[in-house]
């Protein structure tokens, strides 16, 4: 669900000002910002975390990655989604035994370049 809400919304989303004026244009508040990179980190951080020797779940990782960046169109939000597949493919090299599943989990990975 989040992750149509990221492809869906979000990816194509300007996010506001973290500045807040009256009606004078005296600034009033400065608000902690929601920014694409913190709420990827919300949706892959814990799961990339505990998933890196289970292939099905790292490779659905990076297919969803994959999806997200062809709706992302500027720059460092595809930066934010690239850090996150290269993470999830540095945790699969360490953490999954099988060489055909490294190799399952390059190719998604490769995917998701020609996304970023």
């Amino acid at each position: 669900m989040f992750k149509l809400f990221l492809q869906g919304c979000l990816a194509q989303t300007d996010f506001p000002s973290p500045y807040r004026y009256d009606g004078f244009d005296n600034l009033r508040v400065i608000a902690h910002p929601v920014t694409f990179a913190g709420l990827t980190d919300v949706a892959f951080n814990q799961i990339r975390q505990n998933c890196s020797s289970d292939a099905a779940v790292t490779v659905r990782l990076l297919e969803s990655i994959a999806v997200i960046a062809e709706y992302t169109e500027n720059s460092p939000d595809k930066k934010a989604l690239r850090r996150h597949a290269d993470l999830i493919l540095k945790g699969s090299r360490q953490g999954l035994s099988f060489e055909e599943d490294k190799q399952d989990v390059e190719r998604r990975y490769a995917q998701v370049l020609k996304s970023c």
